[in-house]
């Protein structure tokens, strides 16, 4: 489903960068962290053909001269509405220590430092004031970090050009040993299963040429 999403994401953020640019913006690049698939016809019709595949994140990226150009019709009026509105958001979003934290948990993990003390440090808040507001949503550290684990786990997974113990450390494990212990806990299976399992769905859900 991730895969999905992040490629129709990508589609709407290009076609929004089109219509703003009255049809004239063209990314250097399109970049997906997942694996390339068995027919682009969709993706070239979609975003072009500056695609590339297995990159280290996804992301639309664009030329210095690109992102300076004007905007045939931007609207002033609709502009500060538009601010007032994104601030408004902004402000909603860093009174809410759930998904503040969930930011702070996806930087640290990798370093293999993600624990209740580092992320109330990077919130400045003391961590019993973190967990007693994450407890009135019903969440805790903990939680958090198995959340944001489990996501990552299965978007490392499906990129089968990562090897176990790269995802382990991605993940802040210290080991790929302490990783698929973990996994099984989550998904019920190891982690190779896992990801044999989303490959034979893939292979399924790929249509069948015409002769």
């Amino acid at each position: 489903v991730w895969r999905q999403t992040i490629e129709q994401s990508a589609g709407i953020g290009f076609r929004m960068f089109r219509a703003l640019s009255g049809n004239t913006f063209r990314p250097a690049k399109i970049c997906f962290a997942h694996e390339r698939p068995a027919s682009l016809e969709v993706h070239h019709r979609v975003l072009g053909t500056a695609i590339e595949f297995s990159q280290e994140c996804n992301a639309i990226v664009c030329r210095g001269r690109d992102l300076d150009m004007p905007i045939p019709a931007a609207d002033p009026t609709l502009n500060r509405e538009v601010k007032r509105w994104l601030e408004m958001q902004l402000a909603n979003v860093r009174d809410e220590p759930a998904q503040r934290a969930r930011q702070i948990v996806r930087m640290l993990l990798p370093s293999g430092l993600c624990s209740v003390d580092q992320v109330a440090q990077h919130l400045g808040m003391h961590r019993r004031t973190l967990n007693r507001h994450l407890a009135a949503d019903g969440e805790s550290v903990t939680t958090i970090i198995n959340a944001v684990r489990a996501e990552l786990a299965e978007e490392y997974l499906a990129n089968s050009k990562r090897r176990l113990y790269e995802v382990a450390e991605l993940l802040g494990f210290s080991s790929a040993g302490d990783f698929s212990r973990w996994f099984r806990g989550q998904f019920g299976k190891t982690p190779s299963d896992w990801g044999a399992q989303y490959r034979e769905s893939r292979a399924a859900a790929r249509p069948v040429p015409h002769k």
